[in-house]
């Protein structure tokens, strides 16, 4: 699957004051957005390095993966946005997922193991990934939590 498609689409994060990652989404109007942020949330956003100029569908692959493995609030995990980007209910949801993890491995960034993305893969069939961590930080390959 390679690395994301061309496109006008940013993949954004906003962080607190500890560095923990509080709001993941996707533009593309960087500028607007951190605007419309700022005014109605009162968060400060930047883009995450290498998604940047990427397919809308890209885009959202990866926000999805992020939205899994950091949780929306209502769900007990740490983001503030209100809904996923793509409904675990879509017949996508499975292979963007997927796609999302492939872009993020392609860009050298990993996630720990998260049990409804891993879920996923295996029902799926996929080989088991690790995957992501916003701050970048080095894990061995294939570790899983």
């Amino acid at each position: 699957m390679g690395g994301a498609l061309a496109g006008a689409t940013t993949v954004y994060s906003s962080t607190d004051e500890n560095g923990n990652v509080r709001y993941v989404g996707i533009t593309d109007d960087l500028e607007a957005r951190a605007r419309a942020h700022l005014r109605q949330k009162g968060i400060i956003i930047e883009p995450i390095a290498g998604l940047q100029g990427i397919s809308r569908e890209d885009a959202r692959s990866v926000e999805q993966v992020l939205i899994e493995y950091y949780g929306l609030g209502k769900n007990s995990g740490s983001l503030i946005n209100k809904i996923n980007s793509i409904s675990s209910k879509n017949q996508i949801y499975a292979d963007s997922l997927k796609r999302g993890v492939d872009i993020l491995k392609k860009l050298n960034m990993m996630i720990l193991g998260n049990d409804k993305i891993r879920r996923c893969f295996l029902d799926r069939d996929f080989e088991g990934i690790c995957i992501f961590s916003v701050c970048h930080q080095e894990f061995p390959d294939g570790g899983d939590d």
